[in-house]
């Protein structure tokens, strides 16, 4: 009985967090500077596109080298709000996450971070698989293209 009642215990706390998770990433939105951060690529089926450029692939590298960057503190910043991809089998055309800036940071700083850490992640993923700007799959550009925006 303990046992189970550790196990839904630990499940309810997960259920909670998840929930929550939103509305304090929408509270921290409402009253930090947030910068969101948008990348398109071309997409297609897994099997028949295989090899293509990922737009979720260049948005987690993003995110790696942003934590990797010495400019900035990980209690500067938090990334939220992570969106990509249309379904298991797919490469996606398109992802998106979202940087607030907390503390006592410096908004340019983190800026910095972000616009670099987004340029080398996205260069990575066009580099891994052999892509360069001008190139083009199935009419669309082949690389993957970003966009930064502060809100």
């Amino acid at each position: 009985m303990r046992t189970t009642f550790t196990s839904l215990t630990a499940t309810a706390l997960l259920v909670v967090s998840a929930l929550g998770a939103p509305m304090l990433a929408h509270a921290q939105a409402d009253s930090v500077p947030v910068i969101s951060v948008s990348f398109q690529g071309p997409g297609g089926h897994s099997n028949s596109n295989y090899g293509r450029t990922s737009a979720v692939h260049a948005a987690s590298r993003a995110i790696a080298n942003l934590s990797q960057q010495t400019a900035v503190l990980p209690q500067d910043y938090a990334v939220y709000g992570f969106k990509g991809g249309n379904s298991v089998n797919s490469l996606a055309s398109d992802a998106e996450f979202k940087v607030a800036i907390k503390g006592s940071a410096s908004v340019a700083a983190v800026e910095e971070a972000v616009q670099a850490a987004v340029s080398a992640g996205t260069q990575a993923e066009n580099d891994f698989r052999k892509v360069k700007e001008g190139d083009k799959v199935g009419g669309v550009a082949a690389a993957i293209s970003y966009t930064i925006t502060k809100e």
